[in-house]
């Protein structure tokens, strides 16, 4: 996770190495009607400064996959949600988020494509030594059919949500920044032999930030961004 902190001292508070791995509890059922799994995830936040102990997020989500062999066989809708403190790429690393490819601490995560609106996890006043740690929540729905035993759609959508107290927020409002990213795709499954898939795939994807993020490359100091994307996957299992 990345961390800020504001205040007395210039520089910010940054992340300081690992030294709690997370716990993690899965449980999972299957069945004829499809699949159920529930997780829970703590996180270790530890500081790179001394002044400042160590302290803990954590994560839940809760899924399910019913299965529709009533409209065509291999027919399934996937239902997903997950919500966090402190622990923020365990919601949008699982639904919309990416890495920011332009930052050098490999610790910060940006809402989807978009590297202009920064994701940290916590938010330190270094005068009071208080901290505040973020919010998110989200999830995805995606629906499956199949046309044919070769042929088959999947439609679906994904929506990610970090929010702040409004003493984090007072901060610093350029990176306390509540943000929402919302994503739709649709895409096509076609299998002309066993084992071989040919995957093309288009999605929509709008981001939007309480306050103005600051320009970024190409992209305009603004509230609001949107984008297309379209990919094609080309898959052999042996």
């Amino acid at each position: 996770g990345s961390y800020y902190g504001a205040g007395a001292y210039a520089g910010g508070v940054t992340y300081g190495s690992s030294r709690v791995p997370d716990a993690v509890l899965s449980l999972k059922v299957d069945q004829a009607w499809g699949s159920a799994n529930l997780a829970a995830q703590s996180h270790a936040i530890n500081y790179n400064s001394n002044q400042f102990g160590v302290e803990y997020g954590y994560g839940v989500t809760a899924g399910v996959k019913i299965n529709l062999p009533m409209i065509a066989a291999g027919d399934s809708l996937l239902l997903n949600g997950a919500y966090a403190s402190g622990f923020n790429q365990f919601v949008w690393r699982n639904n919309t988020g990416d890495k920011r490819s332009n930052n050098t601490d490999g610790l910060q995560y940006a809402a989807g494509m978009y590297t202009t609106a920064i994701i940290n996890d916590v938010a330190v006043n270094m005068s009071t030594g208080q901290s505040y740690q973020a919010k998110s929540h989200g999830g995805n729905v995606e629906l499956t059919h199949y046309f044919t035993p070769a042929v088959a759609a999947f439609l679906g959508g994904s929506y990610a949500k970090i929010t702040w107290d409004s003493a984090a927020q007072a901060l610093n409002p350029a990176n306390i920044n509540p943000t929402a990213v919302y994503s739709a795709y649709l895409g096509v499954i076609w299998s002309p032999v066993k084992g071989f898939k040919i995957v093309p795939e288009v999605q929509y994807t709008k981001v939007t930030t309480k306050y103005i993020s600051a320009a970024s490359g190409a992209e305009p100091a603004a509230k609001s961004l949107d984008a297309w994307q379209g990919r094609i996957q080309i898959r052999r299992d042996f």
